[in-house]
C-alpha cells in the first residue's frame, strides 16, 4: 500500500512528525524531512518521507509519502484514514487521490477529518500545483437496468 498525502502548504513538517509519533508510534528518527528545493541525496528509503512545500506553492505542497512498511506499522489503515487522523491532530487539510472514482477526482480532507470529492484546477495542475476546484457529490453506482 502506498501513501501520498498532500497537506496544505502552511502545514509544518515538524507537526506531522510529532503527529506520526503520537498517532502511529513512528519515531522521529524513522521520518526524513526534505525541502522541495533541496531533495535528499540517495540512501535507503525512510519509513516516512515528508517533503516541505516550495516557497511559491501556497496550496497543497507539503507531501507525506510512505509505503508497505508504514502500512504494516499502522495496522493496514488506508490512506483516507491516515490523512483524516493526521489532519485532525495537526488542524490542517489535505488532498489524496480518490482511486475508486471513475473520474480523476481527489478527496479533500478538512481539519475535522471529514472529506469531500473535488476536481483539481486544470491550469494549476499543468504547473505542478494541486488547487482544489468544485466539490462533487459522491459517485453513485450505475443503474442495473
Amino acid at each position: 500500500m502506498d501513501y501520498e498525502i498532500h497537506f496544505a502548504s502552511p502545514t509544518r513538517p515538524g507537526e506531522l512528525v510529532a503527529a506520526l509519533a503520537d498517532e502511529f508510534g513512528v519515531a522521529a528518527t524513522e521520518v526524513v524531512v526534505e525541502s522541495a528545493s533541496l531533495p535528499r541525496a540517495g540512501g535507503a528509503p525512510p519509513l516516512v518521507l515528508i517533503t516541505g512545500p516550495a516557497a511559491d506553492d501556497p496550496h497543497f505542497g507539503c507531501v507525506l509519502s510512505a509505503g508497505d512498511e508504514f502500512a504494516q506499522r499502522n495496522g493496514g489503515r488506508d490512506e483516507l484514514t491516515v490523512a483524516a487522523t493526521l489532519c485532525r491532530k495537526v488542524g490542517t487539510s489535505a488532498l489524496i487521490p480518490h482511486e475508486e472514482a471513475v473520474n480523476p477526482y481527489w478527496r479533500l480532507i478538512d481539519a475535522d477529518g471529514t472529506s469531500t470529492l473535488v476536481d483539481l484546477d486544470e491550469t494549476a495542475l499543468e504547473s505542478g500545483r494541486l488547487v482544489p476546484g468544485p466539490v462533487h457529490p459522491p459517485p453513485t453506482p450505475a443503474d442495473p437496468a
